[in-house]
């Protein structure tokens, strides 16, 4: 009975994986949601971002077991996205039992539970501490992110980065489980790519590294719903009882995989506009409440590291007065400065304490929210 039971478990968990969009489908999907956490992880914003792959890869086969169950959406969904919650909790807070220490506790574990069977003097669980030791854990968490939310109600500045490293794994579950979700309850390959697209596109405008990512999904992008396009026409030719060959969809996949090269390579070598109109009407209407999303930004996540020197002028078309005051024949020149302040005499210099024999003028003014 065991053995049957044991075989019946399997046979569903081979037909959950044997699905009909094949082990392509699953392979270009986990490519496309591991891309924004990689992009993520090359950025630099914070420390620990590595966890985020198993986490992302986590939400992928999570999503993929509820879309293949009998679940109802308004059930599946929520139950999804409270895992991630809890799944981001456990594993980026460390609140999880340290599985290091694990192993040596199990043997004395089981002797703790034979002697409660025999009714014998049990004393202590060996596990209690390991228990206790997370709970702590969960604790302290739970406290920092009070303490985060308290600070950005009060108007005061945060720079805990556990607390964003926790929002990020939040959102790296949310893309891999709606990708899955999308890909196998409703076969939509262009719904269940385009959020993973949005925040690799994002994560590149604001910290100007791995623009490589980015060729890659793309590419990933365009063969992922090719082929679940080819699944949808198989299905449509069986449905009609249409003759066609088997290899048809992998021979389509590899052609095309050839075409794709070649577009985001030819895109690539396409010379890019000096002046975007459209660019430039938008930051026209939008620098100001970009601006102010940066502000309240950087107050609530302070502790993060900068990728991007340019982030923060409100539009990646500003000049930021800062940086190296080294300049070579070939830098390019920002602005003019006239003054009509008198040029002190070298007596003077020297009496300053400052033994020079050109005297030199160096900016000194008022820092602005906005230059106009």
């Amino acid at each position: 009975m065991k053995q049957g039971k044991r075989l019946l478990a399997m046979g569903y968990l081979v037909k959950i994986f044997r699905t009909e969009e094949g082990w392509l489908t699953l392979f270009l999907l986990c490519v496309l949601v591991l891309l924004p956490v990689l992009s993520l992880d090359e950025a630099g914003w914070v420390e620990g971002t590595e966890v985020l792959v198993g986490i992302v890869l986590l939400s992928v086969l999570f999503g993929l077991l509820l879309a293949k169950s009998a679940l109802p959406r308004f059930v599946a969904v929520p139950l999804g996205l409270l895992s991630g919650a809890a799944a981001a909790f456990l594993i980026v807070g460390q609140v999880l039992l340290p599985f290091s220490r694990l192993p040596g506790r199990l043997g004395p574990f089981w002797g703790w539970v034979q002697r409660i069977i025999r009714g014998r003097p049990v004393g202590t669980n060996p596990l209690e501490p390991l228990v206790w030791q997370s709970w702590h854990q969960g604790e302290m968490v739970a406290d920092r992110l009070w303490y985060w939310i308290d600070a950005g109600l009060s108007g005061r500045t945060s720079s805990d980065n556990l607390v964003f490293l926790l929002l990020i794994a939040a959102i790296a579950w949310a893309l891999g489980f709606y990708s899955a979700w999308c890909t196998y309850r409703y076969r939509s390959p262009l719904v269940a790519i385009l959020p993973p697209g949005v925040v690799l596109a994002t994560n590149v405008f604001l910290s100007s590294k791995g623009m490589g990512f980015l060729v890659l999904y793309l590419g990933s992008a365009y063969l992922f719903m090719l082929w679940l396009n080819s699944m949808a026409m198989e299905r449509a030719w069986d449905k009609a009882a249409v003759d066609y060959s088997t290899e048809l969809p992998m021979d389509m996949a590899l052609n095309s995989a050839w075409l794709i090269v070649g577009l985001v390579i030819v895109g690539l070598l396409q010379p890019s506009s000096g002046f975007n109109p459209v660019a430039s009407t938008f930051w026209n209407y939008a620098s100001r409440p970009w601006g102010e999303v940066e502000t309240v930004f950087n107050r609530l996540f302070s502790g993060l590291n900068n990728p991007n020197p340019d982030l923060g002028t409100g539009s990646k078309g500003a000049f930021v007065l800062g940086g190296s005051f080294e300049r070579g024949s070939s830098s390019q020149i920002f602005m003019y400065v006239t003054t009509d302040e008198a040029i002190p005499t070298l007596a003077e210099m020297r009496g300053l304490g400052e033994d020079m024999e050109v005297p030199s003028h160096y900016w000194r003014g008022v820092t602005y929210d906005y230059y106009t």
